[in-house]
């Protein structure tokens, strides 16, 4: 019996270990890439101030938890937070460590990262949606 669970063991380890290697070595797809430079995108309009670019990265129905608006808002209230920040109360860069994106199926993937501004780094989780051939984000929100 000792022999037989030592063996399903050693066989649960390796079948573990095949599928995990045979998920790293996954090539990037079209649709990786593509989410990625949304997220690219989206980070690059908040570093340049650029809120139309910023606007244009999301759908009409997302729903941004902002750290500006201190909740989760509406992309009609988060042009108003960001309008505001933008016009003289915004400071630093961001930048996005680690994205790691995880499509669910042609036209749904999750991206999660971690999301610094100066220094001050939180785990962030973006939902993103393929609509009209354009990957767009739909939701946001920073993770515990």
């Amino acid at each position: 019996m000792k022999r037989c669970n030592a063996l399903c063991a050693a066989t649960v380890v390796a079948i573990l270990g095949i599928v995990f290697i045979a998920q790293a070595q996954r090539p990037e797809s079209s649709d990786d890439r593509a989410v990625r430079e949304a997220l690219d995108k989206w980070r690059s309009a908040l570093n340049n101030e650029d809120l139309a670019t910023l606007l244009a990265t999301l759908s009409d129905d997302a729903v941004i938890d902002s750290s500006a608006a201190g909740r989760k808002v509406d992309k009609k209230d988060y042009k108003e937070v960001m309008k505001f920040v933008m016009d003289g109360h915004y400071t630093g860069k961001f930048t996005i460590k680690d994205p790691k994106v995880t499509l669910r199926d042609s036209t749904h993937a999750t991206a999660e990262g971690t999301l610094d501004r100066n220094g001050v780094a939180r785990k962030h989780r973006w939902n993103v949606e393929k609509r009209t051939g354009k990957w767009l984000i739909v939701g946001t929100e920073y993770l515990k």
